[in-house]
């Protein structure tokens, strides 16, 4: 543009006249054309300049918040890692501890099973070698009661009575101690079987052994098939029986009551009430203890093992056993069976 000025005006001066007034604002108007022209240009370049400086600090910037930002994770990262190995090896540190407590359980348990098995054994061998000194008692106080009694004067066949009774109570004393044992010693064989089947063969071994002295009424209702040990779950129920029987005995009508059913939760369910004398609850815990009992011996009879073997029996069936009752309102015992083969021998 300005060179297209400059020519104008050198044709102005190169002319044989003066240049027009037109030709004169033209040249004018082209001028500030020009100067306009570059202003606004210089203007662009500064406009370019400040918007390059603003991008370079805001490029900068972003640099340095990317920068900050990555050591800020960075930091993070490792003490998020510290706090895992930290927690890592606390965790460690306890599952140690844990194998530790669990290995002298273990060793505590095995020792205690030990110790069982040694006192068992004891009981076994002890039970056992008395049975022959004390039948020996039994049947020398026998003789001499029958071949000798006439020249005993009253209190003589008193004393010699006391000996008799208390042989024999020893006697029954270790065939219970000897029957305890063995249902720890012996070996579960798990079959289906028929409890009401072998309830009714149990009382009908009552009423054979009774002769006609059995004054109870059993009332025996529907009772689930049991997966057990029938010969050790024959002897549950006959140890219960007998009891019932015994603590009815005194009642005017002595009733005796077994029923069953199947449990919502998997168990099959068993009981046997009576309308006997019954017991203080406060001492129920007491019942399933070996040489645990209620009752004198003068007044009931019995060694104190019997509920014990049941406990021990249904234990070894991974059932529960329980009792209910009331002083002169009789008394209830009831045990649960699983009904599957899954349950644990204790």
């Amino acid at each position: 543009m300005q060179d297209d000025l400059a020519g104008l005006r050198a044709g102005a001066r190169a002319g044989s006249g003066p240049a027009s007034d037109e030709e004169r604002a033209s040249a004018l108007r082209l001028a500030g054309i020009g100067e306009l022209l570059t202003a606004l240009a210089d203007a662009e370049r500064e406009r370019l300049r400040r918007n390059q400086t603003e991008a370079e600090a805001a490029a900068a910037s972003l640099q340095t918040l990317i920068v900050a930002g990555f050591g800020i994770c960075l930091l993070v990262l490792i003490l998020a890692l510290m706090y895992l190995d930290r927690t890592a090896r606390a965790h460690r540190a306890i599952q140690r501890r844990v194998m530790d407590l669990n290995r002298a359980l273990e060793k505590r348990a095995e020792a205690l099973q030990a110790i069982n098995k040694e006192l068992e054994d004891f009981s076994y061998s002890v039970s056992h070698d008395l049975r022959a000194p004390v039948r020996a008692i039994s049947s020398f106080a026998h003789i001499l009661e029958e071949e000798y009694g006439a020249a005993l004067d009253a209190e003589g066949r008193r004393l010699l009575g006391v000996v008799r009774g208390n042989a024999e109570r020893m006697g029954r004393l270790i065939d219970d101690l000897l029957a305890f044992s063995r249902v720890g010693r012996q070996a579960l064989h798990r079959e289906p079987v028929d409890m009401k089947a072998l309830v009714e063969e149990v009382i009908a071994a009552f009423r054979a052994d009774s002769r006609d002295t059995l004054r109870a009424r059993f009332e025996v209702g529907d009772l689930p098939q049991a997966f057990g040990d029938a010969a050790l779950l024959r002897q549950v129920w006959a140890n219960l029986i007998d009891n019932a029987l015994k603590y009815s005995g005194k009642a005017e009508q002595p009733v005796i009551r077994i029923f069953g059913g199947v449990q919502d939760d998997g168990w099959a369910a068993y009981t046997i009430e009576d309308n006997g004398v019954g017991f203080d609850m406060r001492y129920a815990g007491k019942l399933f203890e070996v040489f645990q009992r209620l009752h004198q011996g003068q007044e009931f009879p019995g060694t104190g093992v019997g509920l014990a073997i049941v406990k021990r029996i249904v234990d070894r069936h991974g059932g529960r056993v329980r009792a209910e009752g009331a002083p002169n309102q009789g008394a209830r015992f009831s045990f649960l069976l699983p009904l599957d083969a899954d349950g644990n021998e204790a």
